[in-house]
């Protein structure tokens, strides 16, 4: 009957460099990708670069098509996907492309996902459950056999249940409790905060041109009586006095108002080479590009995406192909639990069947750099259809990414290329004998043709009688 806690707002101001010391590294990490400005660049690259549709087949287990099942499939992802009962309220978002952002950020996050089917009484799948890892806690109670615990409120929840599925990204084999991919990042971030802590502080005694006063100390004495001058207290007390008074004066004068003063009083500014000063005496520049090296390396990022890339260079590069490479990783640990649950909610209505899921290639190009590949993919496809080494349903997949349509023709094998390329040489051919009077090869002459024309006018007449 509560409202839930809502996150701090203040976090922009907290310490991070004092809560390195305290909080775990999931933390950390979970921290870092809001409020760092390198870390969260990169999440959301990968996240952008990795938002590709989601498609999916289902084979028999002979490794054939299933179209039934994909049928099937298609009605259980409508089912979770979008409310079918109004009557329940409000409800949060249920697209796949929604659960899919989730599990991404979770894979980044946490480096591996769960998912849990919520079934109804009839085992009809009702929701598929976002299950945050770092809650989980690993068992072995058999030699080789992990089976997870769910700590919720100091209470453990056994999740030793078919119905829950667990993927992970690049976690270590001989550990049982994955991690982000990012955990390497945190030295170097809180190493690079910690110096721009300093150089902040340093800038602001050294880097910055302040104002110097100085006062004559044989004028001020001048105006005390004469009894006082004799009086060392009330000679300093004096001298402290007009000192004060100065500097609350000067404080007050904004840098465009101008400074009228008597000739008792010197002014000059610091940090100045006309004030007598060095300037900054530290080169900055190569410790910062060290950092930033760092933590793009950590990152598992390329310089465009963290904004320090020249311009012209690391846009089309190999940094650029390796990236959108371990972009199209992140789907793989997503598309691992959706075959599993799909393939157990398939099994529901009686079919052996298995379902594939997976994605979309991520691609940096714009479409129209790509149809050129597009039409020269399609030629040897076509041809490869053509002789019969790939089937209809091949095709269209790797065309349309969807299996062949009812009403489409079966194509395969039936060598409709050659026949139409024969069609096409005889049409040629009879054009260009047509426009020559050379006799060819096999073209008859005129005697050859004279017999055939008589020879059709008998067989004409014949037919007549």
């Amino acid at each position: 009957q509560q409202a839930i806690g809502a996150p701090d707002t203040d976090n922009h101001l907290r310490d991070l460099l004092s809560e390195r010391t305290s909080d775990a590294d999931n933390d950390l990490i979970q921290k870092l990708m809001v409020y760092d400005p390198d870390v969260s660049a990169a999440v959301s690259a990968y996240l952008t670069l990795s938002n590709t549709e989601m498609r999916y087949l289902v084979k028999t287990p002979d490794g054939v098509l299933d179209s039934n099942g994909i049928t099937e499939v298609a009605k259980i992802l409508n089912q979770i996907g979008y409310v079918s009962d109004y009557s329940v309220g409000f409800t949060m978002p249920r697209s796949i492309k929604t659960r899919n952002a989730d599990l991404r950020y979770m894979v980044l996050k946490r480096g591996s996902i769960a998912l849990e089917m919520i079934l109804d009484q009839k085992f009809g799948l009702t929701d598929a459950r976002n299950i945050d890892t770092n809650t989980f806690e690993w068992y072995e109670k058999k030699k080789g056999f992990l089976t997870p615990k769910q700590k919720q409120n100091n209470v453990d929840v056994d999740l030793n249940i078919p119905t829950l599925f667990y993927a992970t990204h690049r976690q270590d084999p001989s550990n049982a409790y994955s991690k982000s991919s990012f955990i390497s990042v945190i030295n170097t971030v809180y190493a690079r905060l910690q110096i721009i802590g300093d150089l902040y502080d340093i800038m602001q005694i050294n880097g910055y041109p302040r104002m110097t006063i100085k006062l004559m100390e044989e004028v001020i004495v001048k105006n005390l009586p004469e009894a006082d001058r004799r009086d060392e207290k009330k000679r300093l007390r004096f001298i402290n006095q007009v000192m004060s008074d100065v500097t609350r004066k000067f404080g007050e004068i904004k840098p465009t108002q101008p400074i009228v003063h008597s000739d008792s009083i010197e002014v000059s500014t610091l940090n100045t080479a006309q004030g007598g000063g060095s300037g900054a005496s530290i080169d900055i520049n190569p410790v910062i590009d060290v950092l930033n090296a760092q933590n793009q390396a950590a990152l598992k990022s390329v310089a465009t995406v963290l904004g320090r890339g020249a311009s012209g260079v690391n846009t089309a590069s190999v940094e650029a192909q390796i990236f959108s490479m371990q972009a199209a990783e992140i789907n793989q640990p997503v598309a691992e639990v959706w075959s599993q649950l799909l393939t157990f909610a398939l099994r529901f209505s009686g079919s052996q069947s298995y379902v594939e899921v997976y994605f979309d290639k991520p691609e940096m190009r714009p479409p129209n750099e790509l149809e050129p590949a597009y039409v020269q993919r399609q030629a040897r496809l076509l041809k490869d259809l053509s002789l019969g080494i790939i089937s209809d349903d091949e095709y269209h997949l790797a065309m349309y990414n969807r299996p062949k349509p009812p009403t489409a023709p079966e194509l395969s094998g039936t060598n409709f290329l050659d026949a139409t390329t024969g069609k096409d040489s005889a049409k040629n051919d009879s054009t260009a004998n047509a426009k020559t009077n050379t006799p060819q090869k096999d073209q008859p002459n005129s005697m050859q043709r004279a017999q055939t024309r008589k020879s059709d006018k008998s067989a004409n007449s014949n037919a007549v009688k």
